[in-house]
């Protein structure tokens, strides 16, 4: 559908579902796409589309080893979630956020400061997840949880 339409709308949306899916999963192809997705969310000027491609590449820093990087990308969507009362959206950026700085804490070095702000997102990620019924971002949560516990002995 990305290749076949000139509807901005749907070439946008094709770009970013796109990004999302080669996450984790082909990261020359995810940074392509979100290359993409960046110019179209801009010429598009949709405020949730542009909250999930901020997302997508927060989660590109994180997979990249460029945690401060994400973390900006990061607030920005939360920023926009917020604005669109988009609490699906909320609760997911929370739980990257979240899992962003359980990273920076770690099992080896045990940063304390950084794992207690993971522990922040993530229950303000839970409380999100909570209000909709979303098992599965529910799941995801309480395992981030645990391990931050975990880490923090």
């Amino acid at each position: 559908i990305f290749s076949t339409t000139n509807k901005l709308r749907v070439r946008t949306s094709a770009a970013v579902q796109i990004s999302k899916h080669y996450n984790r999963v082909n990261i020359d192809s995810n940074a392509k796409y979100l290359a993409i997705s960046k110019r179209l969310v801009a010429e598009l000027k949709d405020d949730k589309l542009t909250a999930r491609h901020y997302l997508n590449q927060g989660n590109y820093f994180n997979n990249t080893g460029q945690p401060i990087k994400g973390i900006k990308e990061y607030e920005q969507a939360i920023s926009l979630y917020e604005n669109l009362k988009d609490t699906l959206g909320l609760a997911n950026t929370y739980n990257s956020l979240g899992v962003i700085y359980k990273f920076q804490g770690g099992e080896k070095s045990k940063v304390t400061a950084y794992l207690q702000k993971a522990l922040l997102y993530e229950n303000r990620s839970l409380g999100f997840y909570e209000s909709i019924k979303d098992t599965i971002g529910l799941l995801r949560v309480y395992s981030n949880i645990g391990i931050i516990y975990r880490d923090l002995d």
